[in-house]
């Protein structure tokens, strides 16, 4: 193999329903830091819909030192290489196109071109954000590709692959419905929070299958009425059709899973839920990736404690040990159904009683992949978390939000969120041990004027 092409085409991996909930998903986020610590290996190309800011680029550099990639990304209708422009033109581009507005239909037809012609010999491995049988259809007679995760997009799918497989007790068990008419959709799901009710088993509903969980899970936190069976059952309805609603879930396409829901295990910084990854080769599991999510006041993950050494995100190492394995064992599992090479990510949680139960499983990139190559290559262990800018806040002032945060020892990433949705995802030097609150509390403190609280 002489030669990686990165292609983030993060929205053919996201289902039509969650788009519009996800504007900040465009196509260089997780690619070019994974492209830059690629490249010390093999000659890496990264392919971007939007270009990235100087200091991503700059980032980029750093850590792959003297070797080097090339960044090509669409600019007034032409590919150009961003690392060929001085920091001056690069701002100068950068600020044009961050007032344009971007066709993702358009742009795709220009970059499947791009890697057709990249891709012109068998010695290309072309990695897009999730391979899929459309990339095997496009690339597959020129390129190398990993095997097509379609199957696995289905969570349910993978719950029941794995517990038929002999792993029951390392997925939460749950009752599927749908697909159903939207009323017999939330209907059927009450009837199964209230059948794991009437067992004393507390429960939680996932209302899709697909794409990103975060999205479809209906957070007990947040609507804690949907769950109590004391709540009049038509309020509970109205409810839980207000969720659909709100969410874009067609319940004639979807299937909802009411699972057990999980008592977890915590310690000094919350509950005990890792994230951990690898690649698949030849159905043998390489893990390369340990992360510690950390819980929002409304149970959803805000941060992430992204470590090169178990005990940075609060691990003993037997514990660590425990991890992989189960890990290994489910990412070697998916092997029955074809999926022998690519890339495997599983969220495992230590339950009260100290079982470990995967709740989440993605065959693609995702928002660890920054911190993931960060950590590849510089060790360590880093915080990533978000801030929000000001309304007022436009790109020509993002070379003065960007000398602030370096001077506070933060990197910044995924300028792209920052230009659809005012975040501004940010990796800081950090583990487990450190006070987390503070940092975060120390970081805000800088950038005054530039962000909210």
């Amino acid at each position: 193999m002489k030669q990686l092409v990165f292609y983030d085409d993060t929205w053919r991996g996201i289902p039509e329903f969650q788009r519009s909930l996800l504007p900040s998903v465009v196509e260089f986020e997780r690619a070019l830091l994974p492209a830059a610590a690629a490249s010390a290996v093999v000659d890496s190309v990264v392919i971007c819909r939007q270009l990235p800011s100087p200091v991503e680029v700059r980032h980029a550099i750093t850590l792959i030192g003297a070797h080097s990639f090339d960044v090509l990304a669409l600019s007034k209708g032409n590919w150009l290489n961003v690392c060929d422009l001085d920091s001056d033109d690069h701002w100068q581009l950068y600020f044009e196109q961050s007032k344009v507005e971007r066709s993702i239909a358009a742009s795709d037809v220009k970059s499947t071109g791009i890697i057709t012609e990249l891709a012109s010999s068998r010695d290309t491995l072309v990695l897009p954000y999730q391979t899929l049988e459309w990339h095997c259809q496009k690339f597959g007679n020129k390129a190398i590709l990993c095997d097509p995760a379609d199957a696995l997009n289905n969570k349910a799918f993978v719950a029941n692959l794995l517990a038929e497989g002999g792993l029951a007790s390392h997925v939460s068990d749950g009752f599927l419905v749908g697909p159903d008419n939207p009323e017999g959709y939330v209907r059927r799901i009450i009837e199964c929070v209230d059948r794991w009710d009437s067992l004393g088993v507390a429960s939680y509903i996932k209302l899709s299958q697909r794409g990103v969980s975060g999205l479809a899970n209906v957070v007990p936190v947040q609507y804690p009425d949907i769950y109590r069976s004391s709540v009049p059952l038509e309020e509970r309805v109205t409810l839980l059709r207000q969720v659909l609603a709100e969410r874009g879930i067609d319940a004639s396409r979807e299937q909802a899973r009411v699972e057990r829901r999980l008592s977890k295990r915590t310690d000094y910084i919350g509950p005990l839920e890792f994230t951990v990854g690898g690649i698949l080769v030849e159905g043998i599991f390489y893990p390369c990736y340990l992360g510690r999510n950390i819980n929002s006041s409304a149970d959803a993950t805000s941060r992430m404690i992204h470590g090169s050494e178990p005990a940075s995100v609060g691990l003993q190492d037997a514990a660590y040990g425990q991890l992989i394995h189960v890990a290994q064992r489910i990412a070697t599992s998916l092997a029955s159904v074809g999926y022998r090479t690519g890339y495997s990510y599983f969220d495992i949680v230590v339950t009260s009683d100290g079982a470990l139960v995967a709740t989440d499983f993605n065959m693609r990139r995702g928002l660890r992949s920054a911190g993931e190559a960060w950590l590849s290559v510089c060790g360590g262990a880093y915080l990533s978390t978000t801030l929000t800018v000001r309304d007022a806040f436009d790109a020509t002032q993002i070379p003065r939000l960007v000398n602030a945060l370096e001077e506070s020892g933060a990197v910044w990433y995924g300028s792209s969120s920052l230009a659809a949705t005012g975040i501004v995802p940010i990796l800081v030097p950090a583990d487990a041990n450190d006070m987390l609150e503070a940092i975060d509390g120390q970081i805000r403190s800088r950038l005054v004027g530039f962000v909210t609280d």
